[in-house]
């Protein structure tokens, strides 16, 4: 990276590691309002969803990465601390894992029901693939930090070649999971049913979501070869525009569970007022009646 630019660089992770913090509150803030039931029942089973569990790991993965970028930008720039570089690359490496690990769960959380449900015969191998790209992904962390202890070249090249591999596997089973949803819709839509909503939501902000994720290939290979920070920092940056995008996704889905259960509760209002009402006519057509009695003149 160009000197000239570094500081600017610096400042801006550090200004988004606190960004980062500030989406991580906002997240929590979002569950608490909207998720933690009024009524008895287990909190954690109703906030501690694998979708929650995912956007909280992504939000706190946000917020290693960028302080830990900002700290290997410092030493960058300041020769006297290059034995702490491998460190803070080590910790960076391990947000960066962690995010990648948490959008394919994430993803593979939100898709898994229809699979199981339309294509059966997937599921083994969407399974398997999974298992594949997860070891895949914890590799570049591995080789990081053996490179701690045990500082060969061979563990650097390893760690680049892997790191490509992540995005390339990672994009295609985003790409499975969004094609899932397609075949899904368009077999609604031959069957002549409604539209789901929620699933509409869903494969809208998932087709941004993989569109983004695959132009991470692109920055990766190139970070790779040419060892500049700048295609790493775009990297992280595209992090923070998909953890907003799945953000959003989620509150989308939230106003649409709420708008359900206010139409279903304006319908049993409705149902209950002409109830009564019908009961108000029957009772005002309950009439008593007295038979005229004829009395004989004494």
């Amino acid at each position: 990276m160009d000197q000239q630019y570094a500081p600017f660089a610096m400042y801006s992770c550090a200004t988004m590691a606190f960004v980062s913090l500030g989406l991580f509150a906002a997240l929590v803030i979002e569950i608490a309002r909207n998720e933690v039931p009024k009524e008895r029942m287990s909190i954690l089973r109703s906030v501690a969803t694998p979708f929650n569990i995912c956007l909280e790991l992504m939000a706190f993965s946000l917020i290693l990465i960028f302080a830990s970028e900002s700290a290997v930008l410092i030493i960058l720039n300041d020769k006297s601390q290059q034995n702490q570089l491998i460190i803070r690359q080590a910790f960076r490496s391990w947000g960066i894992a962690l995010f990648k690990l948490t959008y394919l769960h994430y993803s593979y959380v939100r898709t898994y029901p229809i699979i199981e449900q339309e294509f059966p015969r997937a599921v083994w191998p969407v399974w398997v693939f999974m298992g594949a790209s997860t070891v895949v992904t914890v590799i570049p962390t591995l080789c990081r930090t053996l490179r701690i202890w045990i500082p060969l070249e061979i563990l650097l090249t390893i760690k680049n070649h892997a790191s490509v591999s992540t995005y390339v596997s990672l994009s295609l089973m985003d790409f499975i999971f969004l094609v899932t949803f397609i075949k899904h819709l368009q077999f609604t839509k031959t069957e002549g049913e409604s539209l789901d909503k929620h699933f509409a939501i869903i494969s809208k902000f998932g087709i941004v979501a993989v569109i983004l994720f695959s132009s991470l290939t692109v920055w990766d290979i190139i970070f790779v070869n040419t060892n500049s920070e700048v295609y790493l920092i775009l990297v992280e940056f595209h992090f923070v525009v998909i953890f907003v995008i799945l953000g959003s996704m989620k509150i989308a889905l939230r106003i649409l569970k709420n708008s359900k259960a206010q139409e279903q509760q304006r319908i049993r209002d409705l149902f209950t007022k002409e109830l009564s009402a019908r009961r108000t006519i029957l009772m005002s057509q309950d009439t008593v009646v007295i038979d005229d009695k004829e009395v004989d003149p004494a």
